[in-house]
């Protein structure tokens, strides 16, 4: 019996409790009937929030908001976007390309925490990056579940305990994969933690500096994840591939037998 299998806590247990599945975007409003509503307070300087962001507008400098539409250009104007000044340099150099993500606090004192992450355009992906292989859904699964490993990571690392999360890739951009995306989301989400908890347990022999993973631990043990979703119509969705995705994990995972 390794020491990982029977180590308490589980911060991959800790996360999936954490999650919970919200009816409104990271700004606290959704699309119900014909129109936006309030739906939850504003994030405050204790609320990470995640911007779905095209690389291309980062890295244009003069970009205006009315160009990034959906949630990005929202969460824009939130954080108090200039047209004329653009982003600032470590946003630009730390956004590239599809699955970069990038922490940065706007504003001081009242500070905004947002990371941008690049999502994938599933439109076009397999044309660009397969060659003959066509795009599944499992192939999708292992993109969006490296993508959020970094975001919570850069979110464990950065301090806010509440994390505002939207679906990535789940929009326009899912492209044939629309109507999987509810499942794909939950199920990369898990194997992301996962794959937090196992660098955790690996890099706990390292000596001396607290080993980066074990950030993880820590902050699955109090964080509040809140998996955003927009539109109402899509909230039930989302909310049983959540639960499905949870009860299949902590049936078919062998360290929950361990006491």
């Amino acid at each position: 019996m390794g020491p990982c299998a029977s180590k308490p806590p589980d911060p991959a247990h800790d996360f999936m409790k954490a999650v919970v599945v919200r009816n409104y975007g990271v700004l606290g409003k959704r699309m119900a009937g014909g129109g936006e509503e309030a739906a939850a307070p504003a994030p405050d300087k204790h609320t990470m929030i995640v911007d779905p962001c095209s690389a291309r507008f980062v890295r244009t400098q003069g970009c205006a908001i009315a160009d990034a539409g959906g949630a990005s250009g929202a969460i824009y104007e939130f954080i108090g976007y200039r047209d004329d000044a653009g982003f600032p340099a470590d946003v630009v150099n730390g956004i590239e390309r599809e699955g970069d993500v990038f922490y940065h606090k706007y504003g001081w004192p009242n500070s905004k925490h947002v990371i941008h992450c690049v999502g994938y355009d599933f439109r076009t992906y397999a044309k660009r990056e397969l060659g003959d292989l066509a795009l599944s859904p499992e192939i999708a699964r292992d993109l969006l579940a490296k993508l959020y490993e970094r975001l919570l990571m850069e979110t464990a690392k950065s301090g806010p305990s509440t994390l505002r999360l939207v679906p990535v890739s789940a929009g326009i951009f899912a492209g044939p994969l629309l109507g999987d995306m509810p499942a794909i989301t939950a199920e990369a989400l898990l194997d992301a933690s996962a794959a937090c908890r196992a660098a955790c347990f690996a890099s706990s022999k390292m000596v001396g500096a607290k080993a980066e993973r074990d950030v993880f631990a820590d902050y699955a043990a109090h964080a509040t994840v809140e998996l955003c979703v927009y539109l109402e119509r899509d909230f039930a969705r989302y909310e049983a591939a959540w639960k499905a995705a949870v009860s299949k994990r902590v049936a078919t995972d062998p360290t929950r037998s361990h006491k």
